[in-house]
């Protein structure tokens, strides 16, 4: 144990020493009072009077066209951290796995159960991977319904996970 953490420490010192720090981005839904439009991106920016997203576009695949919607259009806005569903996916299938292997330990005890272990085990993990994805796939939803002054309450917060510092 201590030779794996003695030749991993060059790693812990020097592996971000200079490197920036990336921001984490935020996928941002915006849905419209008016006609019910659907803007999507990431979010880029959030003003006093208005939201900026960043759209991908669909033939590079890069994000880089800006669209700005003002507050006073604004019903709805659903908001999540960009690969949040991976992440849900792998926690749920180790968390699972842990668990697939504790009930197959005590399932194996007798020496009876090998068959419904393998059964019970590809159950457990495919139920714990699914429901972290699902965990994942939550988004935080805000109604405005065009007011400003809800919309105050939630500015700072916005700020912060916008990618342009507030």
């Amino acid at each position: 144990m201590f030779v794996a953490l003695l030749l991993l420490l060059p790693i812990f010192i020097y592996g971000k020493s200079d490197s920036k720090v990336k921001k984490e981005k935020y996928l941002i839904w915006l849905y419209t009072v008016s006609k019910h439009c659907k803007y999507y991106g990431i979010l880029y920016a959030v003003n006093d009077s208005s939201i900026s997203i960043l759209n991908k576009n669909r033939k590079t695949r890069y994000y880089e066209k800006m669209q700005t919607i003002a507050i006073g259009s604004i019903k709805l806005i659903k908001i999540r951290k960009k690969g949040n569903k991976s992440v849900g996916l792998l926690n749920g299938g180790i968390i699972s796995c842990a668990v697939a292997t504790g009930l197959a330990a005590a399932m194996t005890q007798d020496g009876k159960g090998q068959p419904a272990v393998v059964g019970s085990s590809i159950y457990v993990i495919g139920l714990g991977s699914l429901s972290g994805f699902l965990i994942g796939c939550k988004k935080s939803v805000i109604h405005l319904n065009g007011d400003i002054e809800e919309y105050g309450k939630y500015k700072k917060w916005l700020g912060k996970l916008s990618i342009q510092d507030y």
